[in-house]
């Protein structure tokens, strides 16, 4: 255990990364060896610098500890629009994931939820009116904004990006999700996606 945490400040991100791996695994399998291995992890993530290794400490703690991973979240929310995709998914889903489980009453986190609410929905616009490139990105920021929130703003701003991904993409497969996407916006919130008929003729 002691050579695994020695490994977190190790010059090359490649050991870094498996070093957050290995004591996501012995702390799945036998957190006693290491039982402060949140506060660890937590620590290491705000010195961290590599795209890599912060999505590897963000996944663990998300899984182990989601309570530190949501106040990590909460402190970094201006800087979101800069991680690397791999983490700013990792983030749209854990914001999906606790959204789900304050919805089935299994929400055991200490931040208000109207608060926390608000903080999601702040990072997802962040997302969406960056020049975030990674249309995998727009997708599931559109797709988790539209399970936050039916406000009008909200059901704009997630339709515009998914109009966005329809004039850029490339793939007809794509489109085809996206479209079906926007079809089910049109049946829930007709009125406010009528105003957006030119850009989807458009399309």
């Amino acid at each position: 255990v002691e050579s695994v945490k020695n490994n977190l400040t190790q010059r090359h991100s490649y050991v870094r990364r498996n070093a957050v791996l290995a004591i996501y695994s012995i702390y799945k399998d036998m957190p006693q060896l290491i039982p402060d291995a949140g506060e660890i992890i937590m620590d290491y993530l705000e010195k961290e610098t590599d795209a890599s290794c912060k999505r590897n400490a963000f996944l663990m703690l998300f899984n182990t500890h989601p309570d530190k991973a949501l106040d990590y979240l909460l402190s970094v929310m201006d800087q979101v629009a800069s991680f690397g995709e791999v983490l700013q998914l990792i983030v749209l889903e854990m914001i999906r994931r606790t959204s789900r489980a304050q919805q089935n009453n299994k929400d055991t986190s200490a931040v208000p939820v109207g608060a926390r609410r608000l903080a999601f929905i702040r990072v997802i616009f962040t997302l969406l009116a960056s020049n975030v490139k990674s249309q995998a990105v727009q997708y599931e920021a559109a797709v988790t904004l539209l399970s936050l929130s039916r406000a009008p703003t909200a059901i704009k701003a997630a339709s515009q990006a998914l109009m966005n991904i329809l004039a850029q993409a490339s793939d007809n497969n794509i489109k085809l999700v996206v479209l079906d996407k926007i079809n089910d916006i049109k049946a829930r919130h007709a009125k406010v996606i009528q105003e957006q008929v030119m850009d989807i003729l458009r399309v």
